[in-house]
């Protein structure tokens, strides 16, 4: 093949016809897309907002009052406490002992 010319292998084209290439329609831009004649749907209407239901005015510390239940106090909350009584106590130059203030955090936190 060598010194041939490339076209002589090629067979010749006849009655060919163009083939159309379509586009789908992901690939369409929106600005070339056709606008329908039909009219849009309307939106659904909102939902109505009801106000929230109705809570009671008792704390929780009320209402174990008042069923009778008795809440444990954590030692994680008396520390807490405890901590925060010192804190206030130290800052007012007032005389005391951790130890106090631990108990002074259970008789609160247990009353």
């Amino acid at each position: 093949l060598i010194g041939q010319n490339k076209n002589t292998n090629i067979m010749p084209k006849k009655n060919l016809k163009p083939v159309k290439k379509t586009a789908s329609k992901s690939s369409t831009p929106a600005s070339k897309k056709a606008k329908s004649s039909e009219p849009k749907k309307k939106a659904a209407p909102a939902k109505v907002r009801r106000a929230p239901a109705r809570v009671s005015s008792y704390t929780p510390d009320d209402q174990s009052e008042i069923l009778g239940i008795v809440r444990s106090v954590t030692t994680t909350e008396i520390a807490l406490r405890a901590y925060y009584l010192g804190e206030r106590r130290q800052s007012l130059g007032l005389p005391g002992s951790a130890e106090n203030d631990w108990l002074e955090a259970e008789r609160q936190l247990h009353s």
